[in-house]
């Protein structure tokens, strides 16, 4: 690193930032010494008079959003979500503002229902505040406004990053969800000469934070890459996403008769024909399944589970099968 970089990487956040907007829920007596402390962290803030209207404000460089306490717990909650998945949400940090949060206990037990980063008593004193803002905002600091890497790697982790905990290993890989494994492996490969820690680490030493962040996303981009060149692991990974429950390869969350019926089988080729099986069913196809299931009786036939699975399929797909056959013959299935 040059010298010159050296000596930016010991600046003060707030000198190397561009200028921060905050927002401000109006009530719950907000005092002056948060005011203080938000000039000398440089942001520029804004009132509004509710959560919805704070929703509504958010921008690309809003980075700090301040809630009443006395806000109905629901409505936190609700806020905070939303704000995590608009846009550039993860760069925001959330303080909580009440008077119980003097008591640090409630005040740590609140952090962690709501997701947030700080639940802080309204009077506390500008030297306070300005010393736990200092330390929220590094952590949640866009690495595009850190000058010690190039602005096009820069973004690119950033955009990586904002995808990490909303986005599917196919989004992460910037892949379609009918991707080959070729496409996958070269997907992830240009993807982890962008995010490899290794290759920052040095240049970032003075941000530790960010290179915490980077190394998320690297540990991500292999899980994703891992679980989506794995054939049976990549359609497992499929039913996931069809639960809605997760982003992530947790089959811990699937239906439990589905998580049995896959328990069932002891060879990779039934363990496949019993996910398209799946598939099939969730997607109203239910021939599909029944043909599916014999293929997995094909594979293990001796597998008396397995066979009364297969049956249950039949007979559901013999009460089925006249009623798709009358939605085919009207148009409804391409």
């Amino acid at each position: 690193m040059t010298s010159q970089g050296q000596s930016l990487g010991k600046v003060s956040v707030s000198q190397i930032s561009a200028r921060r907007r905050g927002l401000v829920q109006e009530g719950g007596h907000i005092g002056a010494g948060l005011y203080a402390a938000l000039a000398v962290h440089d942001v520029v803030v804004e009132s509004a008079a509710s959560t919805d209207e704070i929703l509504s404000m958010l921008g690309k460089d809003t980075r700090l959003i301040v809630l009443n306490g006395n806000t109905n717990d629901d409505q936190i909650r609700r806020t905070t979500r939303r704000v995590r998945h608009a846009p550039y949400g993860w760069s925001i940090v959330i303080i909580v503002l009440a008077d119980a949060f003097a008591d640090r206990a409630l005040a740590t037990r609140r952090q962690q229902k709501w997701e947030i980063d700080m639940c802080l008593p309204t009077g506390a004193p500008k030297k306070l505040l300005a010393e736990r803002l200092g330390p929220a905002l590094l952590r949640r600091q866009p690495i595009s406004e850190i000058p010690d890497l190039p602005k096009p790697v820069s973004t690119a982790l950033d955009e990586l990053w904002g995808a990490l905990e909303r986005g599917t290993y196919y989004a992460l890989l910037q892949l379609d969800k009918r991707a080959e494994e070729t496409e996958i492996r070269a997907a992830f490969k240009n993807l982890a000469q962008i995010a490899h820690p290794d290759r920052h680490r040095v240049r970032m030493k003075n941000y530790p934070a960010c290179v915490e962040r980077i190394t998320s996303v690297y540990k991500r981009l292999s899980e994703a890459h891992g679980i989506l060149t794995h054939p049976i692991r990549r359609r497992l990974y499929d039913l996931c996403l069809k639960s809605g429950q997760t982003v992530r390869y947790e089959p811990e969350k699937l239906d439990a008769s589905f998580r049995s019926e896959i328990d069932l089988c002891k060879t990779d080729e039934a363990k496949m024909a019993v996910l398209e099986s799946i598939n099939a069913r969730l997607g109203g196809d239910w021939r599909a399944a029944a043909r599916y299931m014999e293929i997995a009786i094909q594979a293990e036939p001796r597998n008396p589970g397995l066979k009364t699975r297969t049956d249950s399929v039949k007979r559901v797909c013999l009460v089925a099968a006249p009623i798709e056959m009358s939605i085919e013959s009207h148009g409804g299935y391409v």
